[in-house]
């Protein structure tokens, strides 16, 4: 999730490093993460700037009130 760019920008960057590793990977916007499609993945990283007073980044409101509302037991999260 970003406001600015920035967290964007770390993400790609992450993920060709992912991928130079021969690990299949993908970097999406939190707006663009369809939550019922998550538990697909062995490994989940999450990227997520704060911006403001602390407050999170417009794009990741939604993706955060639709994951409290789903179980995901068997997937790893890195934030």
């Amino acid at each position: 999730a970003s406001e600015t760019g920035n967290t964007a920008d770390l993400s790609k960057m992450l993920a060709y490093e992912i991928k130079r590793r021969d690990v299949r990977v993908k970097a999406l916007a939190f707006d663009d993460i369809d939550i019922h499609d998550l538990a697909k993945n062995k490994t989940i990283i999450l990227l997520l700037a704060t911006c403001g007073q602390g407050e999170w980044p417009q794009n990741s409101r939604t993706f955060w009130k639709d994951i409290q509302l789903t179980a995901l037991s068997k997937e790893k999260f890195a934030t």
